[in-house]
This record gives structure tokens, sequence and C-alpha cells, in this order.
């Protein structure tokens, strides 16, 4: 019998914020205005997410991942790799919960897998826009600013500053990564309750610092 193992990286997981988790093989909760993509009532997934075993290859042949010839149900292609130790392997297209459950429990088969799971499509719901006052939408800049925001403001490179036009008020931003130090200045008290999933004593509270820096 296969052993799995939980799907956590090395460093904590924390949700700052809240929690926003999906049923597995289900419709997530769409009270958040995100859910699983449904093709009539049925969840669809675009792939499986793959724990492979340490130094395992990741495929087979050019274009085949390891442990395809396990799965009968569907063909698989390579996808790529996500981080902590975890790839996608991609269907040729969607498939129903029904294919994409059974293929997760054939590649399993293999012994080169430590754990396979569908990687659902998931959507926004109808997601109430909230009004906001006109000053909102006039573009402000930040001189100096740091690469991260600096990048996302142009489709290419950087030009040294970040030029925005909302200020994200009234928004709840969900950050699944390793907790957050809420008593950071930039934070300002706006930190709420979260959720963690590794029992190091530490609670959301960050114990990498990568999420406080994303």
């Amino acid at each position: 019998m296969l052993t799995r193992r939980p799907r956590a990286a090395g460093i904590c997981l924390a949700l700052g914020f809240g929690l926003l988790a999906g049923a597995h093989g289900a419709a997530a909760d769409t009270s958040s205005g995100v859910a699983v993509a449904t093709r009539g009532d049925a969840p669809v997934a675009a792939g499986l997410i793959v724990d492979y075993a340490p130094g395992v290859a990741v495929r087979e042949a050019p274009g085949v991942p390891t442990g395809a010839d396990a799965v009968t149900v569907t063909d698989l292609d390579m996808g790529r790799s996500i981080g902590a130790g975890l790839r996608t392997v991609a269907f040729e297209g969607l498939e129903d919960a029904a294919v994409a459950e059974a293929a997760a429990r054939q590649l399993e088969r293999d012994p080169a897998v430590i754990s396979a799971e569908p990687d659902w499509i998931v959507e926004l719901d109808d997601v109430a826009v909230t009004e906001v006052e006109s000053s909102a939408l006039e573009r402000a800049t930040q001189a100096s600013a740091t690469w991260g925001i600096d990048r996302i403001d142009q489709r290419e490179g950087i030009d040294g500053t970040y030029s925005y036009g909302m200020t994200g008020a009234g928004v709840d931003a969900y950050v699944i990564d390793s907790g957050l130090r809420a008593s950071h200045v930039d934070f300002e008290g706006r930190v709420g309750t979260g959720a963690t999933f590794v029992d190091d004593g530490r609670g959301t509270s960050d114990c990498d610092g990568h999420g406080t820096h994303v």
C-alpha cells in the first residue's frame, strides 16, 4: 500500500487574512468569489499535481512524464515545476472529476510517484464590484520602487518606479506562504485571522520571511 505524505513545502504554510480552500474533488465555496470550473455539474482539471520521489527523473522520454504508462484513462503530457518539489503533468484536454481522480490514483501506482492529485481549473464567480471614489482612480507614482512592484506596472522591463491607479482599499488579499509578520509597518494592523497547517509553534507568524516579502 502506498503511503501518502502531506503536500506541505519545507517551510510553514499560512494564510494571512483568512483561509481560502477548495474541497478535494468538488467545487469550492463560492462565497469567496472563486470556484472550481465545471463542465455541467462536474469539476474539470487540466492535469495532475505530482510529488515524485527524490532523485527520480521527471520524464521517461521526450515529452513523456514519468509514470505515464501507468495511466490508461487519459493521455499525459509534460508539465512544469511549481516549486516545493512538485510538478504538473498535463492532460491533452480538460477532463472531468471522474477521469482526473482515476488518473491520479493510477499514476500513484508507479513506485516513482509519492502522490498525485487533480490540478483543478478555477475561475472567478460573479464577484461584486465595490464602488470606489473617483480620487482613487487618479494615477500616482512611487519612486525608487522595489523590483517586485516595479515589474508589474508595465509589460516589459523595469523603470525604477511603480505607477498605480487603485489603492486596494476594501480588498481582502489571501497569502498562501510562510506566514506574515503582522507587526510590519506596511500592514498597519490590517492583518486578519489566518490559519496554519504546520505545527511549528509559530501560528501564522512568518517562519521564513518569504510570506511577508510577498
